[in-house]
């Protein structure tokens, strides 16, 4: 890549820097530690390109696009600016994001776009969402990594309690926990709640689904009903290891254990799609979630549950392609239509 000279304004503008501060990515790691090495002057740029970006990052996530920029607009203005002590010169960028975050949080009060949640102890939320084709990486102010499936929100505190870390989750996603034995991690779910130290594991909890799956990859996990129809219930609590998955019915309420197949319930993370015994409507929702599209079906596919196969992170094109000789059919894509012939 070819080498950059940047200032501060045109590192908190640089996408590829966002990316790096932002979110958890080995590529954009090596290449800016490498570009700043121990050159103490590029350093210095960063840390101040950083202190900025962080500062504003979480009013910025819940406004409109055209909030944004105004926003960047403002800051890269001020830091733009030449000013002859350096003093003046970072009173004024620091009074400059403080009048833009004030602004900004006046904006979200007003116009529908709050983010925190003043009915637990002034705790302020960050939420993040997938929509249905897309994947997202996220690493917490613990350590701990989320991968999120499509069509996923995840909910967490700006900053944790001294004595908890919990999170919520509509959707799928995949944890990388770091380990606290102060401070227990816990996804609320549903009707569940999944508490663990410090271990690996995936939870399935899409509101429009029946089961809500927590199947553990590493160490333990306790996994709780909080449903009200735990009440009175013998197996309202079950410990996991390794290998094994909880089940939870919405309907009925049971908490069920059982073991499960790695590549069945954690290949989406790694960009395959894994298919064992499915029916056509199987198949139909998981490329619909998968590839952000939505089917026409102009010919009825009857199948049973008898179709197993895997794509390796393939295009919806060659998946739609090896599908219609298996199952004899025609298609055609259309922007985010697909229509089955």
């Amino acid at each position: 890549m070819k080498d950059i000279d940047y200032s501060v304004s045109e590192f908190i503008k640089d996408e590829y820097f966002h990316k790096w501060l932002l979110d958890s990515d080995p590529a954009c790691d090596e290449f800016w530690n490498r570009w700043m090495a121990d050159d103490e002057d590029r350093i210095r740029v960063v840390n101040e390109a950083k202190n900025i970006l962080l500062s504003i990052s979480f009013v910025e996530e819940k406004l409109p696009i055209s909030e944004k920029e105004l926003i960047w607009e403002g800051i890269s203005d001020v830091i733009g600016r030449p000013n002859k002590k350096k003093n003046f010169y970072w009173h004024s960028i620091a009074a400059t994001v403080a009048f833009i975050l004030v602004s900004a949080a006046a904006f979200l009060f007003y116009n529908g776009y709050q983010s925190s949640d003043h009915s637990n102890n002034d705790i302020v939320y960050i939420e993040k969402r997938t929509s249905e084709g897309q994947k997202y990486t996220i690493r917490l102010m613990d350590g701990t990594l989320v991968k999120l499936n499509s069509g996923t929100k995840i909910r967490f505190p700006e900053k944790f309690e001294p004595d908890s870390r919990e999170v919520y989750l509509d959707g799928e996603a995949f944890f990388e926990v770091t380990k606290d034995a102060a401070r227990p991690f816990t996804v609320i779910s549903g009707g569940i709640e999944t508490k663990v130290l410090g271990t690996s594991f995936n939870i399935s909890a899409y509101p429009e689904r029946e089961n809500i799956d927590v199947a553990v990859v590493t160490g333990k996990v306790t996994v709780r009903n909080t449903s009200f129809q735990a009440i009175g219930a013998a197996k309202d609590i079950m410990h996991l290891t390794p290998n094994k998955m909880a089940s939870f019915s919405r309907t009925s309420g049971d908490l069920k254990k059982s073991t499960f197949v790695s590549e069945e319930v954690l290949s989406w993370k790694d960009n395959i799609i894994y298919f064992k015994d499915a029916d056509f409507s199987d198949i139909q929702q998981t490329l619909e979630k998968w590839y952000g599209v939505r089917f026409v079906l102009e010919k009825k596919i009857v199948m049973k549950k008898d179709f197993s196969g895997r794509f390796d992170n393939k295009p919806l094109s060659v998946v739609l392609e090896g599908l219609s000789y298996v199952m004899n059919f025609d298609y055609s894509i259309d922007k985010s239509t697909v229509t089955i012939k």
